[in-house]
């Protein structure tokens, strides 16, 4: 296993990845969502330790270069992927989104070129304004400071040591390297950008490229109230019906497909169910 190695994105922009190198002929990336470093996937990383698998932080998380810029992520996904595949010379290749990643992961599918054999998006929010609701399109640096220290004292997740590493509570230390999770805040419009340029699911579900499967757990507070998200749900599993792709919900997990109370900032963290989904869809579409 490589922990650390550098990957290159659209424009050359140099993402920080890992690597599992195993024998399989068949490669999986993953690819965490907006604010979550990859250090929360080992989990699921290691999980699939059969195939050769990319684990990297999205632009402008952790130490990752450039800044979220949805379109550019999109272009990573298939510029990353496109890499891995030619350089193992994999049979089959798989992407595993999560959150806003997800919907990267499936948007990338509309380009003729992309290298995907099957896409997996997890807890694809159906509207980033829904998900993102916390934080003001454009913030200041004092309130994301004070955001944060209000999550930390309140929701035991931000006090695990994956998210801590990130986090720095004296205000001047934060001022001259503000983070939400892993996402940094170099700019007051870097919200803003997320917010109006990542289209709704709706919107593209259509021409999402075969196979594809959504997967939502059926106690995802993030992605909106329970009212819209059984609305939304209604309408996403209708169009992708249509389509020709599986949407499932798993009851009872939260967005980070945890059974409740969630206690650390990881993936799957105290159940083993998304794994196996996972694994199901893997070798369904075998």
């Amino acid at each position: 296993m490589t922990l650390n190695m550098d990957v290159k994105g659209a424009g050359e922009t140099v993402l920080k990845a890992s690597l599992l190198d195993g024998p399989s002929s068949t490669g999986i990336v993953i690819i965490p969502g907006l604010t979550v470093p990859r250090e929360s996937c080992f989990r699921l990383l290691h999980s699939f330790a059969p195939y050769k698998t990319l684990l990297y932080d999205i632009r402008g998380q952790s130490h990752s270069e450039g800044e979220v810029d949805f379109e550019k992520c999109v272009t990573d996904v298939n510029t990353i992927g496109r890499w891995f595949k030619n350089k193992y010379k994999l049979k089959r290749l798989i992407g595993i989104g999560h959150s806003f990643s997800g919907i990267c992961l499936l948007k990338a599918s509309m380009d003729r070129q992309h290298p995907y054999d099957l896409r997996i998006a997890l807890a694809a929010p159906f509207d980033m304004s829904r998900a993102t609701s916390g934080v003001p399109k454009r913030f200041t640096k004092l309130f994301i400071y004070l955001y944060n220290t209000t999550r930390w004292l309140t929701y035991k997740p931000y006090r695990d040591e994956i998210f801590q590493r990130r986090h720095l509570y004296r205000p001047n230390e934060f001022a001259k390297n503000p983070y939400v999770g892993a996402l940094k805040l170099n700019r007051h419009s870097v919200m803003s950008r997320i917010i109006t340029l990542t289209p709704k699911l709706e919107d593209f579900i259509s021409g999402i490229a075969l196979p594809s499967c959504l997967v939502y757990g059926g106690n995802d507070k993030r992605i909106g109230n329970e009212e819209y998200f059984k609305k939304q749900y209604a309408i996403i599993n209708d169009a992708a019906l249509k389509r020709g792709f599986g949407v499932c919900i798993m009851p009872g997990l939260s967005h980070r497909f945890n059974l409740e109370p969630e206690k650390e900032f990881v993936l799957s963290c105290n159940n083993n169910e998304i794994i196996r989904k996972i694994e199901d869809i893997i070798k369904a579409q075998n």
